[in-house]
């Protein structure tokens, strides 16, 4: 029997041992469809074995089903087991619809059958012909987890349920990662191979979508939190929508709500490609804000970036904080750092255009009518050196903070090391040391070993913010450099330290050939202060 991740195999359903059903009653493939049988329970749904109907593989009791359910007449009732007529003529079929997406229909007219996700029950509301996706490229979680070996199944996320019989457990294949790439195929097996039959006579043509009401079912999983709130993920099984809601951990005080409030007039603001789009608010009871879902998480829990990547990601947040900076009055954000970088898409090997990421988080955000302000927040170890005062003197804070944690950002992404605060070691020294080592650690990293061309974050993670380089100027400079200027090079790039004619322009750069990382060879008594290595595998 072929398994999940053949390249061809679209699902594997498997009758369920949660019930005592398939005891008394029988199963068995149609020999008209060119299907490979039944094994151990097991029915393997192929690319190339096309059913008869544009549905998919109908299950029913009818003998020209693909999938025939014989309930005998002499079945004894159980306890839990329910009595003959579980199943209709044509009850529910598993295909594909025109999204590419592996779905199961209820043929029955009424509510035939449910789905069960990740074992999370939910209301099937009342529903005709409903229609439940069941994995899909855009599809939450459940595309991703192939059985870490061919002859396993790993435990079922799907479960067909009919009148309360979990009957069938269902496998996403390998196959539907890769639909779009064989669009002619799955159109062949969507159309079906018998339009005029018997069978397609029996199946509704058309499956109607479940209506926007405010009882409509959404699988609901907690994705994320902070200090103040958490965030939800919500996906509604039938038209596939979702979408984040982040409300308050407990009740809000006077002051909480307005800045609950200030939160959401900077997202409807803020409308950019790299900004997470606002979707709604309420504030009449329990506050929410809905947002988009961003699929692939935050940043820091992305694996293995690469240094093309990390170019990407640096254009494309100095574009959003350009945006914010420009904006009249400006906006400073106050907590850029990986966790608050949200990866929308990302192709394997960073290529150019295939990386998507959004800014989010909003909750510290403030307008700087006159151009600085004076309170000190943010996440860290990604504060700025205004932060601290430096010689006796307070640094103005502005929107430049952004270009220091951005700057800050970017480096631990191409050097592999985190940034580290001991508080323990600051008590009672002037300023923050941490800041100066972080500068001498990237001055370092760049001269070390024949390092890529790291003279835009040179100008970032400035200690005077008068001096730092702006947003916009940033985003033009990044602009302007090839995708590869972070790698290393073959020969030596330009000396570490050297004079850039006009900080603010755009820097002309050479591609630079792809060669393997070093690991930074810093470590001293101030190590706890500045940048800590991670443990990562060489790429």
């Amino acid at each position: 029997m072929e398994h999940l991740d053949s390249e061809n195999v679209l699902a594997i359903v498997r009758t369920s041992n949660e019930t005592s059903f398939w005891l008394d009653n029988e199963l068995q493939v149609s020999p008209e469809w060119k299907a490979p049988g039944i094994v151990d329970g097991c029915i393997v749904i192929r690319l190339q074995d096309t059913p008869r109907t544009s549905a998919g593989v109908v299950f029913g009791t009818g003998e020209d089903c693909e999938v025939v359910i014989t309930e005998l007449e002499d079945s004894v009732s159980r306890q839990g087991t329910s009595l003959p007529n579980t199943f209709e003529r044509v009850h529910f079929s598993i295909g594909l619809n025109h999204e590419y997406r592996l779905v199961a229909r209820d043929l029955t007219g009424g509510q035939g059958i449910r789905v069960i996700y990740n074992g999370s029950e939910n209301n099937p509301g009342d529903l005709r012909y409903a229609e439940w996706i069941l994995a899909g490229p855009d599809v939450p979680d459940l595309y991703q987890q192939l059985p870490s070996s061919p002859g396993e199944l790993d435990r079922p996320r799907l479960m067909i349920v009919v009148k309360d019989e979990k009957t069938f457990e269902v496998f996403p294949g390998k196959a539907l990662q890769g639909l779009r790439a064989r669009a002619m195929q799955a159109q062949l097996f969507r159309q079906g191979n018998d339009p005029n039959g018997l069978l397609s006579q029996l199946v509704p043509v058309t499956v109607p979508r479940c209506s926007d009401s405010d009882d409509k079912i959404l699988i609901e999983k907690v994705i994320g939190g902070g200090g103040f709130g958490i965030a939800i993920h919500r996906w509604n099984p039938h038209t596939g929508e979702q979408h984040v809601v982040k409300r308050p951990k407990s009740p809000l005080d006077e002051s909480s709500r307005e800045r609950w409030k200030q939160e959401v007039r900077f997202m409807d603001l803020l409308r950019h490609p790299h900004i997470v789009e606002f979707m709604g608010a309420n504030f009449d009871a329990t506050p929410f804000i809905t947002m988009e879902y961003v699929a692939l998480g935050s940043l820091r829990k992305l694996k293995d970036v690469t240094r093309i990547e990390a170019m990407i990601i640096l254009r494309q947040c100095t574009s959003a904080l350009s945006f914010l900076h420009d904006h009249e009055p400006a906006i400073i954000h106050r907590d850029v750092k990986p966790e608050n970088i949200l990866v929308q898409q990302r192709a394997r090997g960073g290529a150019h255009g295939d990386m998507i990421v959004k800014l989010c988080d909003f909750g510290l955000a403030r307008e700087i009518p006159r151009g600085t302000i004076n309170d000190r927040v943010g996440s860290r170890p990604y504060e700025p050196p205004e932060h601290y005062p430096r010689g006796g003197l307070k640094l103005p804070l502005g929107v430049k903070m952004d270009v220091w944690c951005m700057g800050l950002v970017t480096f631990e992404l191409v050097s592999r090391i985190r940034p580290v605060l001991s508080l323990r070691s600051l008590r009672g020294v002037g300023g923050n040391p941490m800041h100066d080592r972080i500068v001498e650690d990237l001055n370092r990293f760049a001269k070390d070993d024949n390092q890529g061309d790291f003279r835009i974050l040179k100008q970032m993670l400035v200690l005077d913010p008068e001096d730092r380089i702006s947003a916009k100027a940033a985003h033009g400079w990044a602009e302007g450099m090839a995708l590869s200027a972070f790698e290393q090079a073959q020969t030596p790039p330009t000396e570490p330290g050297a004079a850039v004619q006009g900080q603010d322009q755009p820097l002309v750069d050479q591609d630079q050939p792809l060669v393997d990382q070093v690991d930074l060879l810093a470590s001293d008594e101030m190590s706890s202060l500045s940048l800590r290595p991670t443990k990562r595998k060489r790429q």
